[in-house]
């Protein structure tokens, strides 16, 4: 877990950026896009580097190697996704389902804001792609099912969230559960690994 050193180093940092005015740009996040909007000048500034989706912006830092500090955007999408999130860790941590994502945690309040760590994965969109190649090859052939490289490829591009979520961790129950919490949009992009163990990176749901 977060150690009582990052957690000193990770409340530092935020409180740079907040002083620095990362809340004013995530109020006007409207304006600014959705991809590196504050990444150029924070990097400069402070050393950071930060890269922004749909819901919430992740900020990384070289002092903290270990863990991604999240925070949400809440005046476009009206939701806090950062939380969802964390929350969403939470619910998978009761019901046994926690090795399946980072570790996330409440770091604290900041100028009205909560901000979240989570655990840092190796995110590699082609390593994963190749894997889900490999784990469906691997269940054709245990069914005896032909197939040559495009029909695997086409299979792959066609299935839905749960499919994806099944070949990649064979539990009914964590599908169950994605889908209790909405929790989908399972590309390529949101998974990572953590000591060699694949793991689902972004798992907030969506709900606008």
């Amino acid at each position: 877990m977060l150690t009582n050193y990052e957690y000193e180093v990770a409340t530092t940092l935020v409180e740079a950026l907040v002083e620095y005015g990362l809340t004013d740009h995530l109020a006007q996040y409207g304006e600014h896009g959705t991809e590196n909007w504050f990444c150029e000048e924070c990097m400069d500034q402070f050393g950071f580097s930060a890269f922004g989706g749909a819901s919430k912006v992740c900020i990384l830092h070289d002092d903290l190697p270990n863990w991604v500090i999240k925070v949400g955007y809440t005046e476009k999408v009206k939701l806090d996704y950062a939380k969802l999130e964390y929350e969403n860790y939470c619910f998978a941590e009761e019901a046994g389902l926690g090795y399946y994502f980072p570790k996330t945690v409440y770091l604290g309040n900041f100028n009205g804001r909560p901000f979240y760590v989570q655990e840092m994965a190796e995110c590699d969109e082609n390593q994963v792609s190749s894997d889900w190649y490999e784990r469906l090859r691997v269940c054709y052939e245990r069914a005896g099912q032909e197939y040559d490289n495009d029909s695997l490829w086409c299979a792959i591009d066609c299935m839905d969230d749960d499919e994806k979520a099944y070949l990649c961790f064979h539990d009914p129950k964590l599908v169950d559960f994605l889908s209790d919490h909405r929790i989908g949009d399972l590309h390529e992009g949101n998974f990572g690994y953590i000591g060699g163990r694949m793991v689902i990176v972004d798992f907030s749901g969506w709900y606008n």
